[in-house]
């Protein structure tokens, strides 16, 4: 009976990590589209210029346009969706980690 139980789960361990890899896959994938359309798509920016007294002024935000990951993130509310990405990078990890020890541990 005991070898029966082992057989049924050693193909579940395989599957554990393909899956950790396919969702951090998912998840990396989806980071790196953001990170390239950030650089395409122009947001509003605020920038900063250093004034001839060294004191330093902030401007744009309406009429200053640039590429900005972090604007770009704002501007488009993708908070959640870049957190929802980070979630399968980590779930992945995880994953892969799991499955990779139990089949070391065979």
């Amino acid at each position: 009976a005991p070898k029966e139980t082992e057989e049924e789960k050693s193909p579940r361990r395989p599957a554990a990590f393909i899956f950790g890899a396919v969702c951090s896959g998912i998840g990396g994938l989806g980071c790196l589209a953001i990170l390239i359309l950030s650089t395409m798509v122009q947001v509003h920016v605020t920038k900063k210029r250093l004034l001839p007294d060294g004191s330093v002024e902030y401007y744009g935000g309406g009429s200053v346009v640039g590429y900005s990951l972090i604007g770009f993130i704002q501007q488009y509310r993708l908070q959640a969706l870049l957190i929802f990405l980070a979630v399968l990078i980590v779930a992945g990890a995880v994953s892969m980690v799991v499955g990779r020890r139990a089949r070391l541990s065979n």
